[in-house]
């Protein structure tokens, strides 16, 4: 082979391996399924995460409750993809929304990131772990079973999955990711 065209075939050949490794090295899908609480962020106060997961879709319930004592629950909806280790494209309805359920509208002031065992909500702000971690905030969200769960925020409420996202009226133009 000639010089010429073996450096152009090496060239080739090595420019191919490094456009391959972004894609080989990309992160996988954080996992956010499960039941997630805070009891230590608002004196008083619980805020409950269930969250089941398919592939980089995630969707499930937000529930407030009082610490002690039996006060009604507030129940809400959220769904978003996961990026990551990040929940982006959040839409909400209820507990933290300006919207009643089943209308169901995206909220950019929420976003859940995943580190480790932990979660932490980000206020619609992308993030990374280390990222995160600079920032010294608590990631306060960790996983509790299903006994204690349904005992502080009740049972799952119905499921809001298939409901369309709607734009809200008035509404900030959504932070760009």
């Amino acid at each position: 082979m000639q010089p010429t065209r073996f450096r152009l075939a090496l060239g080739i050949a090595l420019l191919a391996v490094l456009v391959a490794a972004p894609a080989a090295a990309a992160e996988p899908p954080a996992e956010f399924a499960g039941l997630w609480e805070d009891c230590s962020s608002f004196p008083g106060e619980c805020y409950g995460y269930r969250l089941a997961q398919d592939g980089a879709r995630v969707c499930g319930s937000l529930t407030y409750a009082p610490q002690g004592g039996n006060a009604p629950r507030k129940h809400g909806h959220i769904r978003g993809v996961v990026r990551g280790s990040q929940l982006t494209q959040v839409a909400v309805c209820g507990v933290e929304s300006r919207s009643p359920c089943p209308t169901v509208l995206p909220a950019n002031r929420r976003g859940l990131l995943r580190c480790g065992d932990a979660m932490a909500e980000t206020g619609g702000r992308v993030y990374t772990c280390p990222e995160w971690a600079a920032t010294k905030q608590p990631s306060t969200y960790k996983r509790v079973g299903p006994e204690a769960f349904n005992q502080r925020f009740g049972p799952a409420e119905p499921s809001l999955c298939e409901v369309p996202v709607t734009a809200e009226k008035d509404a900030p133009a959504p932070m760009k990711q």
